[in-house]
């Protein structure tokens, strides 16, 4: 409770009494007291409760302001897999904040501008790049993942740092996606030469399967951890979450390699 809810709370209790001890002919000094004892009571409370929040999130640590109520409580109970659960819940509030972005990529229309034009000597140059963007979302996607998933299932010190990793995992993961979606928009509004036109849409649906596996994840996540709190209740031990992106354009590219050359 916070102070100024704090303060009208108590006005109005006041108001209350006095007119409650007036209506009923009793005396207000041992009620007064009485509400003085409760309102010392509920200060002392209060004071706890921000100490206990103090401990938990830091003296300069504000992340935790971005968290919902459901997620905080996950910090502070901190039962068996918080820290994984508090991850998977953030990442789908922080992804569900961004329904646009999923519309554009979903629905937007094909080869909407601005558009990039690139000449037909150069498309080979353009089409690389593209590809070792590509697959470098899988790697930097784990990488963010894994560091932040290798917290222990049991583990209840250092709450401060593990929800600071788990935003800023979050953080990182979202950044991510959004960049997937712009390097998919990127490949449909490249205007080339008809006889390589059809390689970008072919590159955008490659990059179509990353952005939705990014999308998916917190539930998968959420149903992985939910299947391995099940098995450690029922034999103990310990477990890890790992995460692996497919992000293999090899194939593709080999493939319009023979298209570039037949095209040359």
């Amino acid at each position: 409770m916070y102070p100024a809810h704090s303060a009208r709370y108590i006005s109005s209790a006041l108001v209350l009494t006095v007119l409650i001890c007036l209506l009923l002919s009793v005396e207000v000094m041992p009620l007064m007291t009485v509400l003085a004892t409760v309102y010392i009571a509920m200060e002392l409370f209060d004071r706890f409760a921000q100490s206990r929040r103090r401990n938990f999130e830091g003296s300069r640590f504000h992340d935790v302001e971005k968290l919902d109520n459901l997620q905080r409580i996950l910090i502070y109970k901190r039962k068996q897999f918080w820290a994984q659960r508090l991850l998977a819940s953030y990442l789908q509030t922080e992804l569900d904040r961004r329904k646009y972005l999923q519309f554009m990529v979903d629905e937007g229309q094909w080869g909407s501008p601005p558009y990039e034009y690139v000449r037909i000597m150069e498309f080979e140059e353009w089409l690389n790049t593209r590809i070792q963007e590509f697959g470098d979302f899988g790697p930097c996607g784990e990488a963010i993942m894994n560091n932040a998933l290798t917290i222990s299932p049991w583990d209840r010190e250092n709450t401060v740092d593990q929800v600071e990793n788990v935003v800023a995992a979050v953080d990182m993961m979202v950044e991510l996606w959004e960049g997937v979606a712009k390097w998919i928009l990127r490949c449909r509004s490249v205007c080339v030469h008809d006889s390589v036109g059809e390689i970008p849409q072919g590159l955008s649906v490659l990059g179509m399967s990353m952005f939705s596996t990014l999308r998916d994840l917190p539930g998968e996540l959420t149903s992985v951890i939910g299947e391995m709190i099940e098995e450690l209740g029922r034999y103990g031990g310990e477990c890890s979450v790992t995460v692996t992106f497919e992000a293999d354009a090899e194939e593709f590219s080999g493939a319009i390699q023979d298209v570039l050359t037949a095209v040359d």
